[in-house]
């Protein structure tokens, strides 16, 4: 027994020793495997605080690679909408109006339910690939900044990740070009998922106080989805 512990200690420690010798990009892509799974089916609950008033959404999402399908379940008056995301086309529909309407990239960073919370914040689109990556140690493991390049979509000057040893993403803060913070995020309740840590409770916090929950209350990881999901006929039930 002591020797079967003895091996399974000096197999962490070479564990952790080659995980220090990783680059910076290497590390993020371990770190977006397990924050953005290749595939999954989801249902989530949204509590967004603002200025003393909650609300409370509920979602079915489905993602793969750069594919997202967001249907809203509640509050009943925007049940039936949803959000396509496929690659860099971002497209929303109302039950109200009818048919599709496609939006800028820019909006999967704004807060479209209110309060702080994004809508790529719901189906895990938030690590943009488009950056300048440096590492620095830290006693769970590092903390990742992330620069964006001229060309990346997003609305933030400085994203900061704080990463434990096992690849999981514990917390983000984000930062305007000026370096003020917008908003911190951070990740809690992990699952084992294929090997890798998968949170499932993820609570927002930007400059103004306001806050937002989001808690996977059911969840399939690893799913074949058929690619019909993914289009502008199923986002409008047709």
């Amino acid at each position: 027994m002591r020797r079967a512990l003895a091996v399974s200690f000096v197999l962490l420690l070479a564990g952790l020793a080659l995980a220090q010798d990783l680059a910076p990009e290497e590390i993020l892509e371990r770190v977006r495997a397990a924050w953005q799974p290749q595939s999954f089916w989801a249902r989530v609950v949204l509590s967004v605080s603002e200025e003393g008033r909650t609300e409370e959404w509920e979602f079915e999402i489905w993602g793969e690679d750069d594919k997202a399908l967001v249907r809203v379940l509640s509050p009943e008056d925007e049940a039936g909408g949803g959000y396509l995301v496929v690659g860099d086309e971002v497209w929303y529909y109302s039950p109200k109006v009818g048919f599709s309407v496609q939006l800028p990239e820019l909006a999967l960073a704004e807060s479209v339910f209110g309060g702080t919370a994004a809508l790529e914040d719901l189906f895990r689109g938030t690590l943009a690939k488009e950056c300048e990556v440096s590492a620095d140690p830290w006693e769970e493991g590092w903390r990742l900044v992330l620069v964006p390049k001229p060309e990346a979509p997003v609305v933030w000057g400085k994203l900061e990740l704080w990463v434990r040893k096992d690849f999981a993403l514990s917390e983000m803060r984000f930062f305007d070009q000026r370096g003020e913070i917008l908003r911190t995020v951070r990740a809690s309740v992990f699952l084992e998922a294929g090997g890798l840590p998968f949170p499932t409770l993820i609570a927002i916090e930007d400059a103004h106080g306001n806050q937002a929950l989001v808690q996977y209350v059911d969840l399939s990881l690893g799913i074949d989805i058929p690619d019909e999901v993914f289009t502008l006929e199923f986002l409008e039930g047709r």
